[in-house]
């Protein structure tokens, strides 16, 4: 479902943000764990620009992603960061705290 939104950059990142918005806002129609937790974690960073990036990244985490959720999860946060601006820098805080949960040796990674 996420995919739909990053299989086609010709027009750059930021013709997508739109889309981003668009997905994010629908409901969510799916009991599916992983895309519950992504949706959770991409409503703060896309459409909440005052909530806090570091919490929703730690509750995303919390829950014990597997390696495919982790692998997408990296793949669409290096997708929005081409957008630039504020998202930028709030999916910078989120790769951020990624890496620190991955080099402090967590069963998570």
């Amino acid at each position: 479902m996420l995919d739909t939104l990053t299989c086609d950059l010709s027009s750059g990142p930021a013709a997508l943000l739109p889309h981003w918005r668009g997905l994010l806002h629908a409901p969510l129609q799916t009991v599916a764990e992983d895309a519950t937790r992504f949706f959770g974690l991409f409503r703060v960073l896309v459409l909440e620009p005052v909530a806090d990036v570091a919490r929703a990244t730690e509750e995303f985490l919390s829950d014990g992603p597997n390696h495919d959720a982790r692998t997408d999860l990296l793949h669409y946060l290096a997708e929005l960061s081409g957008i630039g601006g504020s998202l930028a820098l709030r999916v910078g805080e989120c790769r951020r705290i990624v890496a620190e949960r991955s080099d402090m040796g967590s069963e998570w990674v």
